[in-house]
Order: C-alpha cells, then sequence, then structure tokens
C-alpha cells in the first residue's frame, strides 16, 4: 500500500512532531514542511530521532492494518530531513532502499534548480 496524498502525509508527520516530543510551544501548522528538522532548523536531536521514528511505525502501522509500517529508520531521518522529503520517503514505499530513487529525483530537481537560479537559464 501506497500513500499517495502527499499534503496529507506532511501534515500527519507534524502532528506527530509535535506530539511526540512534546512541542508545547509549536502547532502543527507551525512546522514549514521544508524546514531543516535537526541543526539550524526546528533543532531536533538524535534522541528524537529515535522517538519520533518509533513513533511513525506505530502511528502508520495502525493505518495499514497491520505490519507493513512505512520505515524510516532514525538513520533515515537525517537524510529525509525535512517533512517533506520524510513524506515523499514514506509515501512512495515506506522501504527506504524501495525509495532511494524518489530521495535521488528530488536532489536532481533541486540541483537542476540551483543551477537554474545560478546561471540564469534552464539546466
Amino acid at each position: 500500500m501506497q500513500f499517495h496524498d502527499l499534503k496529507w502525509l506532511e501534515q500527519e508527520i507534524r502532528l506527530l512532531i509535535v506530539e511526540t516530543l512534546k512541542l508545547e510551544d509549536l502547532e502543527a501548522d507551525d512546522i514549514d514542511p521544508d524546514m531543516p528538522l535537526f541543526g539550524g532548523g526546528l533543532g531536533l536531536s538524535s534522541v528524537n530521532a529515535l522517538a519520533l521514528d518509533a513513533a511513525l511505525v506505530r502511528h502508520f502501522a495502525g493505518l495499514r492494518g497491520g505490519d507493513s509500517a512505512p520505515r524510516a529508520g532514525s538513520v533515515d531521518l537525517f537524510r529525509y530531513s525535512t517533512v517533506r522529503l520524510l513524506a515523499e520517503h514514506l509515501g512512495d514505499s515506506g522501504s527506504p532502499e524501495q525509495a532511494m530513487p524518489v530521495a535521488r529525483d528530488v536532489g536532481a530537481r533541486r540541483r537542476a534548480a540551483l543551477l537554474e537560479k545560478n546561471n540564469g537559464r534552464k539546466a
């Protein structure tokens, strides 16, 4: 089963971030889908990544009705380090190995956009 509505998936991830990590001063809608989750963005830590990974598995296992929950893995949360990238990753297949082409495509689109911006022409 795949999740095709990325906007819905982004919102679910933002809600899980706020609820799981008990971010009382933050609403889910305050989290920009393109804001880095770690470091200078939202400022999450590796401990937060572990908690978020567990919450993602529990949440999506219930929605899928079984053990086939999408799993990012705490290390993958650093690779797919924004809500949007994580939603694209989980929405594609739920499997890091199968979702890697999506991540590469996103990276290619970003590089092309940067080249276009910096060179003033299409890449």
